[in-house]
């Protein structure tokens, strides 16, 4: 028996990806494989995952481990998008995380340093803050919350980059929506 029989790893970065990976979603697998997880899920900060789990999954699995991918709701899918939730969902995306490397605080914590998660991008990231003026969600993300709460009540809301305060107050409404899965 393998020391890893059973794990579910919810974050591997993996390629294709703009950012430098040191191998693909396909070698991960059959590392994953061999080392006896049950399954993971491909993180990509900058693209959706789902097409690369579901031809891994439709095509190439042979054995027990499982593949899936999630949305990250950075700029490079149009921020926290509703449309990009709902196409990701209806594909199979097991996490919606919020903003991670848009996110206002990721962006700021990183200035005039190098983030190894970052890609090759000429078009620089713009600050995504959910909260309003009145430090209250915005309309987009109670949105989005009702739409996980009401329609896809088994995907798991990942809480991304955001502050602590921001972060607060989006588990404290998903939890009054009745939102079970939360990745902090």
């Amino acid at each position: 028996m393998n020391n890893l029989d059973g794990v579910i790893d919810l974050h591997v970065h993996v390629g294709p990806s703009v950012a430098e990976r040191i191998e693909d979603a396909l070698e991960m697998y059959y590392e994953a494989e061999e080392a006896g997880y049950k399954a993971f899920i491909i993180k990509d900060h900058y693209s959706p995952s789902m097409n690369v789990a579901t031809i891994i999954e439709e095509h190439l699995r042979k054995g027990e481990t499982r593949v899936f991918g999630c949305l990250c709701l950075n700029n490079s899918v149009g921020g926290i998008n509703l449309n990009a939730v709902d196409v990701a969902c209806n594909m199979g995306a097991k996490i919606i995380f919020m903003p991670t490397v848009s996110a206002k605080n990721h962006i700021d914590l990183h200035k005039n340093k190098v983030f190894v998660g970052s890609g090759k991008l000429s078009v620089p990231e713009k600050p995504i803050y959910y909260l309003d003026e009145n430090d209250n969600l915005k309309p987009e993300v109670i949105e989005l919350l009702e739409y996980l709460s009401d329609e896809q009540p088994d995907v798991i809301l990942g809480t991304g980059h955001g502050t602590a305060y921001e972060i607060d107050k989006l588990i404290s409404k998903a939890s009054k929506l009745n939102i079970k899965k939360i990745l902090v």
